[in-house]
């Protein structure tokens, strides 16, 4: 009966309905489906309600879709990025605008423009983008690069979920073809690689040829690698060589060309380069099998050689190994190791500048000038070597093969070739012609381009295999993870990895014990898409540990014997940890919808506000994010900071994010609508705490009293940052209490305490709302307020090693 209904109401499906407090902040535990599907999931939800399917029930009805979904790490291809056609492009665009971009081709400048994208189904049109040249050298072709800015004039604009579009004239490459090969084979391989299709590009009606429209490298591709996208993230250019530095973190803000050689691009706030001074120092000091384990502990060493085993057949010398330079390093909370992720792969495939043969160098001695101590490190070591090579010798029997790259060349071949006809830009620098386009995936054309494409790759792979050197090599485990990453008493916790071996890989085992003291158990891992290890038959397994309590530390490793004898081990010594933690009992504490001369920013804007309340243990915030739409639980990301017990946190919904780490990607609506505390668990978002709201009254607050406590109710007065909880008219109750008069102040301000009288020496404080110090002065009880700005402040007496507080209102 219930499908029959479920079957009747699918025609009636309208967004989805908000789910009861009641039902998110107290009952909410089960796991919510990972990111990709959450509006399908939000349309589900509205189904369900719609025929009468308890809240409870559908809650576990979700947790249900979650546990058979798993982590992706490439993404669907989507409408921006589907390869199957070839989607028009148009710019509209001031001329003069137009003029100035390709005038001064070393600016930035973003100009506004209209954009409208035709893949022959749908026509969408944003308005109020921004529009610039992108690229280094390519500034200067004539055929140019440009970049789309969706979100440079429309906080928070975004078309089809990405902020950015590169779209690549591809000036050096007479095939048009390279890059898009590139990320496509590696995407194949389950690379962290970039989505990218072929488009054509009109600009105020005018053609300018056929562009390859490849993935911005931002927070939203990090999203949908690694399902998160908040740890520190270096963009890396020449000279990039991961040389050692010394120990301060700052030493690694080098400077070259006027930016910064790690140039950090995600917490650019934090600016804290710790992770990427740990991750060089492990590199270069140390040696034996605990320099491996502990280079193998900060950084994803399999990724790593997996792409550069890649670069090298694809003849990718402008890269870290060629010209230290292209590549980004992602430091994934996750696993909490740093990735490897390459881009800017147009000079690929036999494109040479440098007066090498890519397609005949030794694959064991590549690189070509300087020290790459990341190379010479790892090859210094047999096993990593033997993996580098079992790692090549898999790609070239399989998707790097000529068997399956010339069907994937010639498909796309057929699909770009009546784009090319019409290219006049494509002639402009190296005078390619049509006639060019269709020689160059057969035969040489000279210069820069000594190979055609399918003879590059003919002789890449032939000269690679008699190159390489097979040894048997222990199974190897890679991206290894456990599910959820934080995990709460009663949790069932999976662990899943990669492993791979020459043959078929069978008996990997998880070994594990509770408490260091506890007895080792041995469970079997299963690649059978059953135990969170995606897909059956896919080299990943998983396997399961029953649910603990808080604060039991589990500690495991994964092992696996081959036919040989070989035996694999992850980590290579001693034990993972995973630490059984409390659920985080974090509340939207306090908010105001419309605030108009209440509480002034750090920038003296009057913005939306709400606060959180820590009412439980300290609490590591970066895996915690707030939302104002349930369909997209992860909109922000509180970031990598500690709430202490019974802290508070004062955050700014201004979509301003540019202002600092307390300001958000949204605003509220002073009209009513929903907000919500998430965590995210390393597959899904758990509801901590929600609050629904109504019509808002200008410059009053609702929010918990006592604090954490429900129901809302509206307070008097405004406590942003602090308790609401009260005593007198307007002090605060924290540590000590302070009685200041009058309140609201506007020349001045009376401190009342007792024992001013008695004591010659104390201190006066005042500090905005978020603790910066505005002004201090000693021994004086009258304090002159008159030039501080409207609105909220905290007053401190510091007498006798004593602290009291209060705040007051500057009107």
């Amino acid at each position: 009966m219930f499908f029959k209904k479920l079957l009747l109401a699918y025609p009636r499906l309208a967004s989805p309905p908000t789910l009861s407090d009641a039902a998110i902040s107290s009952g909410w535990r089960g796991r919510q489906p990972r990111i990709t599907l959450m509006s399908k999931v939000g349309v589900l939800i509205n189904l369900l309600y719609k025929v009468g399917v308890p809240a409870n029930l559908i809650v576990c009805f979700v947790a249900f879709l979650n546990i058979a979904s798993a982590q992706p790490y490439v993404p669907a291809k989507g409408k921006v990025f589907n390869d199957s056609v070839v989607s028009r492009v148009d710019i509209i665009i001031d001329p003069d605008s137009l003029n100035e971009i390709l005038t001064n081709v070393f600016s930035n400048h973003e100009f506004p423009a209209t954009f409208i994208f035709n893949d022959g189904v749908n026509i969408d049109t944003v308005y109020n983008i921004g529009f610039r040249l992108r690229g280094n050298t390519s500034r200067t072709a004539g055929k140019k690069s440009f970049k789309v800015s969706f979100n440079t004039f429309v906080h928070g604009q975004k078309f089809s979920g990405i902020e950015k579009m590169n779209l690549n004239g591809e000036h050096n490459d007479p095939s048009i073809v390279r890059s898009k090969l590139f990320w496509e084979t590696g995407e194949r391989m389950r690379l962290p690689f970039n989505r990218s299709n072929h488009v054509e590009l009109y600009i105020n009606g005018n053609y300018y040829g056929l562009y390859i429209n490849v993935e911005h490298e931002d927070e939203n591709f990090l999203k949908a690698r690694y399902l998160n996208n908040w740890g520190n993230y270096y963009k890396c250019l020449y000279p990039a060589d991961l040389a050692y530095l010394g120990t301060n973190p700052d030493n690694y803000k080098i400077t070259s060309g006027g930016r910064r050689v790690y140039n950090l691009k995600i917490n650019d706030v934090a600016d804290d380069y710790t992770d990427l001074k740990n991750f060089i120092t492990k590199l270069t000091f140390g040696s034996g099998n605990v320099y491996q384990n502990d280079l193998e502990e900060v950084f994803n060493v399999n990724s790593f050689l997996r792409i550069y085993a890649f670069d090298i057949l694809t003849g990718n010398w402008d890269n870290y190994a060629g010209n230290m330079n292209n590549y980004y390093l992602y430091h994934n909370p996750e696993t909490d190791k740093i990735d490897y992720i390459p881009y800017d792969v147009d000079n690929t495939y036999g494109i040479d500048f440098l007066g090498h043969d890519w397609g005949t160098r030794d694959i064991y001695n590549w690189q070509t000038t300087g020290n790459r101590q990341l190379i010479t490190q790892l090859f210094s070591y047999q096993d990593y070597r033997d993996r580098f090579s079992f790692f090549m010798n898999k790609m070239i029997q399989g998707a790097a093969s000529s068997s399956q790259m010339n069907p994937l060349i010639d498909s796309i071949q057929t699909l770009i070739d009546p784009y090319v006809v019409n290219d006049t830009y494509h002639t402009l620098d190296y005078g390619y012609t049509y006639n060019d386009f269709i020689d160059s995936y057969t035969q040489a054309l000279g210069g820069h381009a000594p190979y055609g494409l399918k003879p590059y790759i003919t002789t890449r792979n032939a000269n690679s295999i008699s190159q390489l050197v097979l040894n048997n090599v222990a199974p190897i485990f890679s991206e290894t993870r456990h599910i959820p990453y934080t995990p709460y008493a009663g949790d069932s916790v999976y662990i899943k990895s990669w492993v791979e071996d020459e043959n078929v890989v069978s008996n990997v085992y998880l070994k594990y014990k509770i408490g260091s003291a506890g007895i080792l158990n041995s469970t079997l891992m299963y690649d059978d898409a059953q135990h969170y290890d995606d897909k059956s038959g896919d080299e990943i397994f998983g396997a399961g540990i029953a649910g603990q309590s808080y604060g039991d530390t589990i500690f495991y490793y994964l092992e696996n014997t081959d036919g040989a004898g070989n035996t694999g081990r992850e980590p290579r010594l001693g034990f993972k940890e995973i630490i059984i933690g409390q659920q985080p009992q974090l509340f939207i504490n306090e908010l105001m919808a419309s605030n108009s001369t209440s509480v002034a920013d750090n920038f003296g804007e009057y913005d939306d506000w709400f606060e959180i309340y820590n009412a439980g243990a300290n609490t590591d915030m970066h895996h915690i994010f707030i939302t104002d739409d349930f369909t997209n639980p992860g909109k922000w990301n509180v970031g990598d900071t500690v709430m202490n017990t019974n802290g508070f946190m004062l955050l700014w919904a201004d979509e301003q994010q540019e202002q600092g780490r307390h300001h958000t990607n949204f605003k509220l609506s002073a009209s009513g609508e929903q907000i919500a505390i998430t965590e995210y668990n390393g597959i899904a978002y758990r509801f901590i705490d929600s609050l629904t709201f109504g019509q808002q009254v200008t410059d009053v607050s609702i929010g918990c009293y006592p604090d954490g406590t429900k129901p809302i109710i509206n307070l008097s007065p405004v406590t942003p940052g602090y308790s609401n909880v009260v005593n007198g008219i307007n002090d605060v109750k924290t540590n000590l209490l302070l009685t200041v008069y009058p309140n609201p102040a506007n020349s001045f301000l009376m401190i009342n305490n007792s024992l001013i009288a008695d004591n010659n020496s104390f201190e006066i404080t005042i500090c905005n709302v978020l603790g910066g110090k505005v002004f201090s002065l000693k021994n004086q009880n009258r304090v002159d307020v008159s030039n501080l700005t409207v609105g909220v402040y905290v007053i401190e007496l510091s007498i006798n090693h004593q602290l009291f507080h209060s705040i007051f209102v500057k009107q």
